[in-house]
């Protein structure tokens, strides 16, 4: 079978004809590991040679040794002169040399090596050319000529390679004392497997699984079976709701029961999800290349990071359950995580199986073995050791937020411009939270944007002055945070024309913001280009600034995906100019139910309660509210979760002992929902009273008001003039005949 050849082999190819030096390109199919090379090649170890990546202090260098051989970390250093050094990871790996470890090519032109200097002492070598389907044959006196390295002795002990494939990274799974007093009988299997194969879905997931099922007893049922039944009181008691998160085992089913759709991913996962299926046992695969030291069940201290499989980032409380390893959160509890992906790149991979009360630990251990067995029988790799959870404190390093981090947010003021308890719960609280530690907050009105919909002279106004006095209310610190309004700085909409450029069109097409429009009836043509362009002026308000971190909900997190493909189409076209900002998963009250008791919180939709109204209109919206529609008298028993009144009393109440009280009666039939709807009324006004009298001082001081957007838009336009000034003259607009310039900054633009 011939294979193509692919960039860095063509590279490599034309200097060794450029230099007229002899080699022969060896074919062969995908191979991963330095034993399967060897094995396929018919060489032994000490013929073969790999390129290593390191950093010296700092700087990136490669080494290349022979294979029968380590290299020695302290031999190097001394030839370096270097006190520090580090193998890279297998990301910096990709990013620096352009391809994946296993594949690593022996010329790489940009790095001088250091060469093992035994490789002279074999008459042809064998090394990685970028491709995982070629190597290079040549001489070691060629290859030094090819790659102008220096050798030098820097070889380390022996490799055995009968035991190469359990080499990789013997790991533990440690739990917590804690957690184990408190959940006894809650434990997890493990085994690792080495040298997996990740290829295209294999056909292990099919309808039968499932249907096997339903005909053995019913589907009502299969549901109260103890491996399911169990797992959802074992949620309960962690503190997730089942039925929002169902366990993964009975998520996989229900899924399946509500659509019909037989999910597949890759021969890895779904070997794994199929004996989920057959055997009820949840189970986990994580790519154990990914995690450092121990797999570590823990509670988290407060401030740690955690990035969910759906992207973003998540700041956890104290006291929250997860899966770690020693520098990292890779789990919250059967929740997905980016660091338990398995994809193309992976090579070793740890199966975890959940031991859940009432469950035999044989039942997952037996499981867990399938897995193992069908993986090494489909996939490749060799098994490891299968090992149950110890007990002991676990070793780790918190895994915090970035103690020096920039915020950005921008609000629209679309609608009126007034926000409601849903707004505050679920933005500016977030927002305040983050604050508390930021270096840099960056809070703007995002008026241009506010032009997609609103086209009226008169209502726009009303929309913008409302908005920055409602949100200036709410308390910002102003020495620390940066106030502004959009329009007010030119250089958001001269960025856009430029990013206009290096933006798809396919790319804006898939954005909801465009999609919605079409989905709801509007005709193409009618879309105007703000509308369709939107998401490109928001990539310019975002990356103008280089924040960390854009604290969004679910509906805004597309955008800011753009505004991260855009800034890294710009910095690969034209050199490293902008950040890549981080999405801030903000809470779940953005997504506050609304009075009717029905839809998400909205102004649009008429079902909110406002913060700064007349106390007659609020006193109206609370009076409105849906409550218990089975409660027909106040006598009658009530139910209070889901109760919108009763979650406004939650987040609004600050007498926690009056709510659980209110509750406690509720239930029993001993208040009426007038009684409860009043007290919540006075609990909103006592909640929001400092909020609203610093609403009316504003409204009464228009100059105020004014001076805080100007000294709000000075201190950004400095940081945004510098980064046009960047862009004009990395894209090419700074030339010698050029004379523009911005205008003083301390003449307001």
């Amino acid at each position: 079978m011939s294979y193509k050849k692919n960039d860095h082999v063509n590279e490599m190819e034309k200097q060794l004809k450029q230099l007229k030096l002899a080699y022969e390109l060896v074919s062969h199919p995908a191979i991963k590991t330095v034993k399967e090379g060897l094995d396929f090649l018919g060489i032994p170890p000490e013929q073969g040679v790999s390129t290593l990546l390191v950093k010296q202090d700092g700087a990136y260098r490669t080494v290349i040794r022979r294979d029968d051989h380590k290299v020695d970390f302290k031999k190097i250093k001394k030839n370096l002169k270097v006190k520090n050094l580090q193998v890279a990871t297998a990301e910096e790996v990709l990013e620096v040399l352009r391809c994946e470890i296993g594949y690593v090519s022996l010329y790489n032109p940009q790095f001088v090596p250091l060469i093992d200097a035994s490789i002279m002492e074999v008459g042809q070598v064998y090394g990685g050319t970028g491709s995982p389907f070629f190597d290079l044959k040549i001489s070691p006196a060629d290859l030094v000529t090819l790659v102008g390295g220096e050798l030098a002795d820097i070889a380390g002990e022996q490799i055995d390679y009968p035991e190469e494939l359990s080499f990789q990274h013997d790991v533990r799974m440690v739990m917590e004392p804690a957690i184990r007093e408190r959940f006894p009988e809650f434990d997890f299997v493990i085994l690792p497997v080495y040298g997996v194969t990740i290829d295209r879905p294999t056909g292990v997931m099919t309808r039968e699984l499932y249907d096997a099922h339903l005909d053995s007893g019913g589907r009502d049922k299969l549901y109260d079976r103890p491996e399911l039944a169990n797992f959802r009181a074992l949620f309960s008691a962690l503190g997730i709701d089942p039925q929002v998160t169902p366990p993964a085992v009975e998520a996989l089913l229900r899924h399946h029961d509500e659509t019909g759709i037989v999910p597949e991913v890759n021969n890895i996962v779904d070997i794994q999800n199929a004996e989920s299926i057959r055997s009820l046992i949840a189970m986990g695969i994580f790519d154990l290349d990914t995690i450092k030291g121990d797999i570590c069940l823990r509670y988290t201290e407060a401030g740690e990071e955690f990035k969910p499989l759906g992207g973003g980032v998540e700041r956890l409380p104290a006291g929250v359950a997860v899966i770690s390893d020693e520098e990292k959160v890779l789990s919250r509890i059967y929740t997905d995580s980016e660091y338990q992906r398995v994809t193309k790149r992976t090579k070793n991979i740890v199966i975890v199986g959940d031991k859940v009360p009432g469950i035999p630990y044989e039942d997952v251990e037996k499981a867990v073995l399938r897995v193992g067995r069908e993986i090494a029988a489909h996939a490749g790799g060799q098994l490891g050791t299968l090992a149950r959870t110890v007990v002991a404190a676990p070793t780790y390093t918190p895994a915090r937020v970035k103690k020096h981090y920039s915020i950005l947010t921008g609000i629209t003021p679309s609608g009126s411009g007034e926000i409601h308890i849903g707004n505050y719960f679920g933005a500016v609280v977030p927002f305040l939270e983050l604050a508390q530690q930021a270096d840099r907050l960056y809070f703007f009105m995002a008026d241009l944007h506010a032009l997609t919909t609103v086209q009226d002279r008169k209502q726009l106004q009303k929309n913008v002055e409302t908005q920055i006095l409602s949100y200036l209310a709410c308390g910002f610190d102003l020495n620390k945070v940066m106030f502004y309004r959009q329009s007010d700085i030119p250089q958001h909409t001269e960025l856009q024309s430029i990013f206009n450029n290096i933006t798809p069109l396919g790319l804006i097409k898939r954005c909801h913001a465009y999609k919605d429009k079409l989905q709801k009836g509007m005709d193409e043509d009618e879309v105007n280009m703000g509308l369709f362009n939107y998401p490109v002026l928001m990539a310019a308000d975002i990356l103008l600034y280089d924040p960390d971190y854009v604290p969004v909900g679910e509906d805004q997190r597309q955008h800011i995906e753009v505004a991260r493909d855009i800034a890294d189409a710009f910095n690969k076209k034209f050199g490293k100019t902008f950040k890549l900002p981080d999405i801030y998963n903000i809470k779940e009250t953005a997504k506050l139910i609304g009075t009717d008791g029905e839809r998400k919180m909205s102004k649009s939709l008429g079902n909110y309660i406002s913060i700064f109204e007349d106390e007659a209109v609020i006193k109206k919206q609370i009076m409105g509210c849906f409550t218990d529609p089975k409660r027909i008298r106040a006598t009658d028993p009530g139910t209070v979760e889901g109760n919108p009144v009763f979650i406004y009393h939650d987040l609004i109440n600050q007498d926690r002992a009056q709510v659980a009280e209110l509750k406690d009666r509720y239930r029993a039939g001993k208040v009426g929902d007038v009684e409860v709807k009043n007290l919540l009324f006075e609990a909103h006004l006592k909640r929001f009273a400092t909020e609203r009298a610093r609403y009316a001082q504003l409204q009464e001081s228009p100059e105020m008001v004014k001076k805080i957007l100007e000294e709000g838009a000075d201190k950004v336009r400095t940081q945004a003039v510098d980064k046009l000034l960047l862009v004009r003259d990395r894209i090419g607009l700074t030339n010698r005949y050029s004379f523009y310039r911005y205008k003083s900054l301390e003449t307001r633009i």
